[in-house]
């Protein structure tokens, strides 16, 4: 796997949480490659004047941006659809809640931010994340 942290803005969440969505992503990211591949995780500081596709209730302005990328094996136009809703998996019985994607989302949208899913059969997985910015606390001198 490939990092690339460029973001240097603060967000507010709660470590928790993030650790649970940080855990999830890379592990479908896994279970999409069963023939191996190359996941890539990046954030970056981004500032956003339109809402992008499939974006409900959008505020433009900064955003610190997590994307996990993979290289796997990609999902359908209707899988994508519903990836995010509660018990929908395409993994094996016994392998998958069906939560991961579906509590991410909530966690994030429950926290001001956003979650986008770019995938393609054959193309692998983008899962991008936008959470908003949160001014950097004060410190004293």
């Amino acid at each position: 796997s490939d990092l690339s942290l460029e973001a240097r803005w603060w967000t507010l969440c709660d470590a928790n949480q993030m650790e649970n969505v940080v855990l999830n992503l890379a592990n479908n990211a896994r279970d999409a490659m069963p023939e191996g591949g190359k996941m890539t995780i990046s954030t970056r500081d981004v500032v956003l004047n339109r809402p992008p596709a499939e974006v409900e209730s959008f505020v433009p302005g900064e955003y610190v941006e997590l994307v996990f990328s993979d290289t796997g094996t990609g999902m359908s136009e209707e899988t994508r659809s519903r990836a995010i809703d509660p018990f929908f998996t395409t993994k094996p019985q016994g392998k998958g809640t069906g939560l991961g994607l579906s509590m991410t989302f909530g966690y994030v949208r429950q926290s001001g931010g956003h979650l986008i899913i770019e995938s393609a059969l054959g193309r692998g997985t983008s899962i991008v994340i936008l959470m908003p910015r949160f001014d950097e606390p004060e410190t004293p001198a």
